[in-house]
């Protein structure tokens, strides 16, 4: 069992020789995952803005369920999560340049328009 406080996302876990084993999708946490016995390096993404990353190296034994420590991350407000989409400069909406009608000029004697 691997769980993130506020959330997070379980965004790798390598076994001792470096291989990487495939994730569920989504990997969010918490995350209930079947491993073999042995010991993995567990990488856990926390929440947007920050989206900071700890790597944790968790045991787990043959025939047996191992809950691992929850991986903490800083709780983040509403107002901190939408920040970088609020503080955006506004956009200003460009008005197509205004053309003048086309001069009016007599047709040519014989030519009907």
């Amino acid at each position: 069992m691997i769980d993130a406080l506020p959330w997070g996302t379980v965004s790798a876990i390598e076994t001792q020789n470096g291989e990487r084993l495939p994730l569920p999708s989504p990997a969010s946490t918490p995350l209930l995952i079947s491993l073999p016995g042995g010991t993995y390096q567990v990488t856990v993404t926390g929440p947007p803005p920050e989206s900071q990353t700890q790597r944790l190296t968790v045991r787990v034994d043959s025939n047996a369920s191992n809950v691992m420590p929850p991986v903490q991350f800083r709780v983040i407000t509403p107002e901190d999560y939408f920040e970088p989409y609020l503080a955006a400069p506004p956009v200003t909406p460009v008005e197509p340049p205004v053309q003048p009608a086309a001069a009016q000029t007599p047709a040519p004697a014989g030519v009907n328009p």
